[in-house]
């Protein structure tokens, strides 16, 4: 049997090198001993910037702390752009696990790995490490999310490298953001409170000169209590646009819609301009009581607002799951115009848009234990459950190695894969042929 010290001993060895090569902190703790005895692989790369580490930090005293989106505690990335990365380290001391540090190690005139740069935690949790090429084709801004959770604050911290060093350009509290690419350099488009409990803006900071400036900000709906939802879509003229949705204080959802340049915002729905302005007009007409919220729903760029209608039969039946209907608005010059229909299945990831004559028509039971559901004729007459027109099943490739008896698939995606059924109706006019199953099917 493996003693309780050497067991802490080979732990802490895998634990730092194991993260080296790109696994999680939280992947490692919970793999038990097996994994944590398992003896690493470590590039040359790693392998140094692990010996840097022991020789610039008590390994026995580091936590290595995890991004919670999309990273491991050490990224590589060259901040200074002369072609050889940097290492990027997540970590806490045991002393003060909620104390967060960010060290940066970078080669010297030897080519070995020292420590250049430490930049303290604004939070006790790393949101995300993100690059993007604010001020400069050249050398890339290093984005960092932070949160509070004492407080439920959310961090942006933006640094670059200048003549000076590694330099602290931008610092404030956000509830969103996006970078969104263009002619010249990218712009971070980002939704913050000046304080708690003030009215949201959203700000348009780019690069001038090698500098982050915030090139121009609006302020949003004094009614906007949450940012629930922020896209880049394209209007109805092509030009780019933010779409955001926001939780009202009187309960319900709406939608702001902002075009951007690379200089300059323009509010095209929204309330900051006044009651009786064209733009909050258009604004109260994306407001709704369910919080569904706006979606690309083709995948081309163009953001659509949704509004929930009973399917037939849903109201008259309280044992059917609460489906709706989700009717998709584009945005235009004049407002709100209807586009497509849908059932939309967030937890499965799709949706299936209803052709024309389906409308009325057919209505959709949910069979959430085997992942399915099923889409039938509405026989208003007796107002049951008619004649079955499709069955869609959502399963875990891991789960299923082959195809369900009856069913083709229709579409994968990572780890799940979306299968259909399809009764033979000879003459029926509201059946479905796999071909235009396949183009009113689509992965969200």
């Amino acid at each position: 049997m493996v003693s309780r010290k050497k067991l802490c001993a080979a732990a802490a060895f895998a634990l730092c090198a194991l993260i080296l090569s790109g696994c999680s902190a939280a992947s490692l703790l919970a793999g038990g001993a097996d994994d944590l005895l398992r003896a690493p692989t470590l590039n040359a790369q790693q392998a140094e910037v692990s010996q840097a580490l022991r020789s610039t930090l008590n390994l026995e005293d580091i936590i290595y702390r995890h991004p919670l989106r999309g990273s491991a505690p050490v990224v590589f990335r060259d901040l200074d752009g002369d072609g050889v990365d940097e290492a990027i380290v997540f970590y806490s001391l045991s002393a003060r696990p909620s104390e967060i540090w960010v060290k940066i190690l970078r080669r010297d005139g030897d080519g070995a790995w020292a420590s250049y740069y430490d930049i303290p935690g604004s939070g006790d949790q790393i949101e995300f490490i993100e690059f993007a090429n604010l001020t400069s084709l050249s050398l890339p801004c290093m984005l960092l999310g932070w949160m509070n959770s004492a407080r439920q604050e959310r961090y942006i911290e933006i640094y670059v490298m200048s003549d000076i060093g590694f330099e602290r350009q931008y610092s404030g509290s956000y509830a969103a953001y996006t970078v969104a690419s263009g002619s010249g350099l990218p712009r971070l488009l980002l939704a913050a409170q000046e304080r708690r409990n003030a009215p949201f803006e959203l700000r348009l900071l780019g690069g001038v000169g090698g500098r982050l400036y915030n090139l121009a900000q609006m302020r949003l709906d004094e009614d906007a209590g949450e940012i629930l939802r922020m896209q880049q879509s394209v209007l109805w003229d092509n030009s780019r646009a933010i779409i955001l949705d926001v939780q009202l204080d009187r309960g319900t959802v709406g939608t702001e819609i902002i075009r951007y340049t690379p200089s300059a915002l323009q509010l095209v729905a929204g309330g900051a301009l006044g009651e009786d302005s064209p733009e909050k007009s258009y604004f109260l007409e994306t407001f709704r009581p369910e919080p569904e919220l706006s979606l690309d729903i083709d995948g081309k760029g163009f953001v659509m607002i949704p509004f929930l209608l009973p399917l037939p039969g849903i109201e008259e039946h309280d044992e059917l799951e609460p489906l709706r209907m989700t009717v998709f608005y584009r945005p235009t010059e004049n407002g709100l115009a209807e586009d497509r229909s849908a059932v939309v299945d967030h937890s499965g990831g799709y949706l299936l848009f209803f052709p024309e004559r389906w409308l009325g028509s057919v209505t959709v039971a949910d069979n959430p234990e085997a992942n399915q559901r099923s889409f039938h004729i509405y026989d208003q007459r007796t107002q049951l459950l008619g004649q079955e027109l499709l069955r869609i099943a959502a399963y875990s490739g891991y789960d299923y190695s082959e195809e369900p008896g009856g069913y083709f698939l229709l579409a994968e995606r990572s780890a799940m894969r979306y299968y259909a059924y399809l009764p033979e109706l000879e003459g029926e006019p509201l059946a479905l042929g796999r071909e235009e199953l396949e183009e009113l099917f689509s992965l969200i």
